[in-house]
């Protein structure tokens, strides 16, 4: 009889067998919603469709077990981390190449209209034969994102003249001046390096 009572205490008590048991006793867990909020996850994990306890990495295109373990562990990894500082280093150079493109149009068509007001100065047409010029640019040139871009009439000509072209100009003299200390010396050896150039 006593040996039964600690028989049966043997089969109930918490020996080690019981709680193995309980450890290696695992419950599938579903995706959850609120995962995507974690910043740890939010840039990379998906929910997968095609199974409710399963979650997609974007950047490995992996799918792993909708755990909360399994996926801090996959965050931890080589590959994944690897994969995480070429997404952030990629992504500035992208936008900065969309950026610098879109910005490099409106430069272009800046520089355009700097170039036509330097060539309406320098020989003397009209002012008010920009207003005709610029639609016709736009109608000779339909493929051209400067001429669409160039938004230049009579009076932004003149003011591009008068306040940019001609400040540029005065600078410039001041300058060779200063350098130099003789214009005459300047426009000397200006035109001998022009001669030397025109025959090479």
């Amino acid at each position: 009889m006593l040996s039964d009572s600690n028989n049966s205490s043997d089969d109930s008590g918490g020996g080690p067998s019981s709680s193995k048991r309980a450890k290696n006793k695992s419950y599938k867990q579903k995706f959850r919603p609120e995962w995507l909020k974690n910043k740890d996850f939010s840039s990379w994990l998906r929910e997968y469709p095609k199974n409710p306890f399963k979650a997609k990495c974007s950047l490995c295109n992996t799918t792993m077990q909708a755990d909360i373990s399994v996926l801090k562990r996959h965050n931890a990894g080589s590959k994944h981390q690897s994969k995480v500082t070429s997404k952030f280093i990629q992504q500035p150079i992208v936008k900065l190449l969309q950026t610098s493109k879109s910005h490099s149009e409106e430069e272009k068509a800046k520089y355009a209209e700097l170039k036509l007001a330097a060539f309406m100065a320098e020989h003397k047409i009209p002012h008010s034969s920009m207003d005709h010029l610029s639609d016709l640019l736009v109608d000779a040139f339909p493929d051209s994102n400067i001429a669409k871009n160039m938004k230049m009439k009579h009076t932004k000509l003149q003011v591009i003249i008068n306040n940019v072209l001609e400040e540029n100009v005065k600078n410039i003299e001041r300058l060779t001046r200063e350098q130099y200390k003789s214009s005459a010396w300047f426009e000397l050896r200006y035109a001998r390096i022009t001669a030397s150039t025109a025959f090479d």
